[in-house]
Parts: C-alpha cells; structure tokens; sequence
C-alpha cells in the first residue's frame, strides 16, 4: 500500500485545529507569554545558539531577513556579528533589532539544517517526469547526512505523498493510518536518501495517474498549490534551526485569469482566515479577460511567516527546454519573488544537485536579521542587505510589498 496520502484541504485543516488545541491547551495550564518585555524574542533565543538581543520589545512591523554569507567560493562565513551588517529599506538605513547567528550552531548537539523537498506533480510538464525524478535520485542517493532531509510529492490528484515525511507529521497529519510492506519509518543505519530509488519507484506506481477533469482548471489548481505550500510551511515552522524550502516544479501563476467573473480568495491560517487572492481587473498580460485572482497578497504572505521561522524558499525551475518567461504574474515571475521576498535562489532547470548541496552548506553561513519596517502603504519596497567585511558574499531578501487592509 501507498503511504498515506492526504488532501490538501485536510492537511490545512488538521493545522490549524492542532495549532488552536496546543494554545488552548496552554491557556488552560495558565501559561500566558506576556507581549511586554521582549517575551517573543527571549523564546526565540531560547531555541538557538547564538542568538543576541539587540532590542527589547517586538513591533507589529517588524521585518525579519534571513541572510547566508559565504566567501568568494562559496564556503560559509559563520564568526559574523550584527555590526557586520547593514539594513536598507528604499534606500534608508533602519537599525537592527534582533539578531541571531544560526551559523554559530556547529556542536555535535547542535541543531542540524532542515531541507524540506517538494517534487511537484500538479504543475508539472508531463514529458520531464521520469528526468527529473532521476536527477532527484542522483542528488540524493550519495548524501552522507540525510536524518535532516524530507520529501514531499504533490501528486498531479492535489494530494501529498510523503516519500521521507517531517517528524510532526509522521504520527498525526499524514501517516494516519497503518503502513504495510516498507515502512520507511523505521530506524535504518543506513541513510534512508540510499533507499531513495526504490522509493521513488514505489512512489511513481501509486501516484502518476490521470489527472482529474477538476484538476484541469487553473484556478483551482493554483488554489491547492499555494494551500498545499502554506500547509508545509506552517509544519515546518514547528523545527527549530535554520530551514529551506525546495520547490521543485514548473512554477504556479500569481495572476490567474477569471473571465466569467471572480471573488476573492481566502486560505485558513492560525489566527483565521486571511486574503490570499484579490479579484482585480488591472492583471496585466491576461488575454481573455481583464479580470483575474491576483495571489500577491498570498506570495507576501506566505514569505513573511517563513521570514519569521527561519525558512528560505528556493526552487528548481522545470522548462522541459521551452523558454521561461518572467512577465507579470506568470509561474516563473512566481518563483522569482518567493525567492526575493525569502532570500532563496531560482535554480535554472535540472539543478537539483546544486539546488540541494549549495542550501545544506549555506545552512552554516545562515542569519536571521531584524528590523522596524515603515507602516504599511500598499507598495513594493526594495531591501539591501550590506556586509562591512571585506569579501562576504549576501544572499538575503530583495523587498517585500506591503499589504493595506480594507476596512
């Protein structure tokens, strides 16, 4: 049998309603945190080494940026410290407010860099299946380190298929059932990544399918990829350490048109819903109609909370030898701001290895810096992170748009 597979639906659902039992959970023992007195910050140093305070209290506007410093090879630069670097906001210099090197986690007790690999189907082009689930298995088949690596499929059905599930999700969300034959669950001596072509095959017999007549319409399609990765976000935040999200797939629109008319889109989170896809009828470059579901509000979204957990979003763009385009609103230009808005790399097609190996190094190297944004005003803001040391290469968030709430 297949391991257990799960609805997107289902799996934001169980999210939330696990989140909302834990803080009730928490209320009803009497342990209340305090917004006063840096309480959030003085947690988060709890859970990393390394971690400096720099400011005491926790605005509402407050920006954080997840930075890698490596040198001119590409090797990390881990001894950094937060007068090492400078914050721009539109061109202004802002003053740091927190600040934790993650990179300085280098004991054998140290939390090790999570990757989180999400191979997907739903957005696939059929024709680089098979490639590029080769290219996945040579990638991993020689790593050394592996506990800290997991592997998602998005099966072209909607659903997850966890190949080397999250820890959080092992007994809860996704395997819910019980699993026969190989159970890859259980304790191995071995890296379970050598296991990772039979997995794969395993794999590909219970999922590649037709896809679904409901599944052919984009919007939709859109809706559970973006539900899908926000599901694994929020579950991944619950690791402490620096985290990486890679995508790897052909990219999903953030303009997606509706020409019989369209609503607003709204996805559950943990504090209730929120506006992930605003109709609009100013989405540039829709042909049939000039409206559509304009899924920014989403993309902003969806990186902030990664911002916060530590978490940069990557992706290994698939092309299948077509010419990618990065226009307004297309799959591509989606893969490039998630990696602006995060601090992450788009990797050109068939860099899986380089996609994999460059973001368990950079790990060492990582940052978390923090700063009081402007107020919000509804536009785009661009973001320079800056190093006064000689010969420090910064991988770091390029802006953020800033949403204003309607009344």
């Amino acid at each position: 049998m297949p391991i257990g597979q799960l609805r997107t639906e289902q799996l934001v659902a169980s999210l939330v309603v696990s989140r909302r039992t834990r803080a009730a959970n928490r209320l009803a023992s009497g342990i209340m945190i305090s917004g006063l007195a840096a309480s959030h910050n003085f947690i988060r140093c709890l859970a990393l080494v390394g971690c400096v305070l720099v400011a005491r209290a926790q605005s509402k506007n407050e920006r954080y940026l997840n930075v890698v410093a490596s040198d001119s090879k590409g090797a990390p630069i881990t001894d950094l410290t937060s007068a090492d670097f400078q914050i721009f906001d539109d061109g202004k210099v802002q003053q740091i407010t927190s600040f934790q090197a993650s990179a300085k986690q280098q004991s054998r007790a140290a939390i090790p860099p999570t990757i989180l690999i999400v191979f997907d189907l739903l957005n696939a082009i059929p024709s680089q299946r098979a490639y590029t689930s080769t290219l996945i298995v040579r990638a991993l088949e020689s790593l050394e380190e592996s506990d800290s690596l997991y592997l998602y499929i998005l099966t072209n059905q909607g659903s997850l298929y966890p190949i080397h599930p999250l820890p959080a999700s092992r007994p809860t969300l996704l395997l819910n059932r019980t699993v026969e034959g190989n159970e890859h669950e259980q304790a191995h001596s071995a890296p379970w990544t050598r296991q990772i072509r039979s997995l794969m095959d395993q794999a590909a017999e219970s999922v590649v399918r037709m896809k679904p007549r409901d599944l052919t319409d984009l919007g939709t399609e859109t809706g559970i990829t973006y539900r899908t990765l926000a599901a694994l976000g929020a579950q991944l935040s619950r690791m402490r350490g620096p985290k990486t999200i890679i995508w790897i797939t052909r990219g999903a629109p953030n303009y997606v048109p509706y020409p019989f008319g369209c609503q607003n889109v709204e996805f559950a989170g943990e504090s209730g819903n929120y506006l992930a896809g605003q109709c609009s009828n100013s989405c540039a470059n829709i042909r049939a109609s000039n409206e559509c579901i304009d899924y920014t509000p989403f993309l902003e979204h969806f990186s902030s909370e990664l911002d916060r957990s530590d978490t940069i979003f990557s992706s290994v763009e698939q092309t299948g030898g077509e010419l990618s385009t990065d226009t307004r609103g297309s799959r591509t230009d989606t893969l490039q701001r998630l990696a602006n808005f995060s601090g992450g790399r788009r990797y050109p097609s068939g860099d899986i290895k380089n996609a994999i190996t460059q973001s368990l190094q950079g790990a060492r190297g990582r940052y978390q810096l923090a700063y009081q944004a402007p107020q919000p005003d509804g536009r785009y803001h661009g973001v320079h992170v800056a190093c006064g040391r000689k010969g420090v290469r910064i991988q770091a968030q390029q802006g953020y748009y800033t949403l204003v709430k309607q009344p």
